[in-house]
């Protein structure tokens, strides 16, 4: 995920006073288009299934914070893809 891109958006949304992040994102993609490898639906995705932590993380307006708020949100989907993969032992 870019983290960079996600501030962004957050970036538009308070500064142009939208009403929602996915409004912003539109916004923001008229100038700025999704970095390679993302679409719409991953960033809107990860925006929603991580955003109290995201909104905690912008509030400090530092662009290392919420890279790390982002890279923690990456490694606990990931973890969770995991679980969902993982073959149970016997007895389980």
């Amino acid at each position: 995920m870019n983290a960079n891109y996600i501030y962004d958006i957050f970036e538009t949304c308070e500064k142009k006073d939208l009403p929602d992040l996915t409004i912003a994102l539109a916004h923001l993609k008229t100038t700025q288009p999704i970095p390679d490898g993302l679409t719409e639906k991953q960033v809107n995705a990860f925006v929603g299934d991580h955003y109290e932590d995201l909104v905690k993380a912008y509030k400090a307006h530092d662009r290392a914070v919420f890279a790390a708020a982002v890279a923690a949100a990456v490694l606990e989907d990931e973890e969770e893809a995991c679980e969902d993969c993982k073959i149970p032992e016997a007895g389980e």
